[in-house]
């Protein structure tokens, strides 16, 4: 072990504590550590007896099993996760995982005490293991697919503050949260943010943005007052993704692209892959636009003809899109930095 395994366990006990980081899925994930507490020091008792050693048996146990799950999660991102194909489900994925905690921890402490002589000790110990795993990791997972429609922070730079509703105080992003449907999100200078839309795609917010979430799910809406966002959204038959501004309405399958929104509410729109609509939000005038092709709608005008994109437009984009990849290869890799 390196370095960089202890670093990666470190940001993989984060990853399974705030990820996705509502507060139900915190709370539940921290009730079931204590309730496994409970069982793994209730199970090490009937192994041990009245033994005076019960108690630190138990407490090393539940000790060792943690860190073999989270031994387990780094295991899996280094050495496995990068060759499993982006199309395998996340529960095959957990399953993946677990069957490398098991046989990577579990296998080799539970074998070194039956040759200690603690056979019993060792059923425990493998027993309270394999049930903590399957129970916090499935937990995590009932979350991450079943939880509240949310825009998840995967990556923060700077000052980046939002609004969960309309009416609620400011609050800065410290950490990845989630963002409910109806946050507006703002970002100062010198920050951003990225957001990952579920199965819409990822969302760069670039400095001096103003946006909201207004739809979550199968049909994505963002509405961006002022700013720019770069986007990277995945190509399905049931995902549409939207982007309104207050010139022109953007509607996106299967494209990386980036929209401005100016100080002059003059929208711009930069398509690197795939194909967008732009409509006129005044003038309804439709216009597509293809690969490499850029176009511009003022505020209560219409859409100007397709045009070629600007070189250094489209490299941040195809970077954001690379990027991302990388980062639904490898959890907790850097977004923002690609940019």
């Amino acid at each position: 072990m390196n370095d960089n395994f202890f670093s990666q366990m470190r940001d993989s006990l984060g990853w399974l504590m705030l990820d996705p980081v509502v507060p139900e899925h915190t709370t539940t994930v921290i009730g079931l550590c204590l309730v496994l507490g409970i069982l793994s020091f209730r199970k090490m008792a009937e192994s041990l007896g009245a033994s005076n050693w019960t108690l630190p048996m138990a407490a090393l146990s539940y000790v060792l099993g943690g860190a073999a799950m989270i031994a387990g999660l780094a295991a899996a991102d280094i050495f496995l996760l990068p060759h499993v194909p982006k199309e395998v489900p996340s529960p095959a994925y957990a399953g993946s995982v677990l069957a490398v905690m098991l046989l990577a921890a579990a296998a080799p402490i539970g074998k070194f005490l039956m040759k200690c002589g603690y056979a019993a000790t060792a059923s425990a110990w493998v027993t309270a293991l394999m049930v903590s795993a399957a129970i916090v990791f499935f937990a995590d997972l009932g979350f991450t697919h079943y939880g509240p429609q949310m825009a998840r922070v995967v990556d923060l730079k700077g000052n980046v503050i939002y609004r969960p509703a309309k009416g609620e105080p400011q609050e800065e992003i410290k950490r990845r949260i989630g963002l409910p449907i109806g946050a507006e999100i703002t970002t100062k200078a010198d920050s951003s943010v990225t957001l990952d839309l579920g199965a819409s795609g990822f969302l760069a917010v670039r400095p001096l943005s103003v946006l909201r979430i207004r739809a979550m799910g199968e049909v994505a809406t963002i509405e961006v007052d002022i700013g720019r966002i770069i986007g990277s959204v995945k190509q399905t038959s049931k995902t549409k993704f939207k982007i309104n501004t207050p010139a022109a309405n953007t509607s996106i399958v299967g494209t990386d692209f980036q929209v401005i929104s100016d100080s002059y509410r003059q929208t711009f729109v930069t398509v690197a892959t795939g194909k967008v609509t732009v409509t006129g939000t005044k003038s309804g005038g439709q216009v597509e636009v293809g690969p490499g092709q850029t176009v511009n709608c003022p505020n209560g005008g219409s859409t100007t003809p397709p045009r070629k994109a600007d070189a250094a437009d489209l490299k941040v984009i195809n970077n954001f899109k690379t990027a991302v990849g990388d980062a639904t290869n490898q959890r907790n890799k850097q977004i923002e930095s690609a940019l």
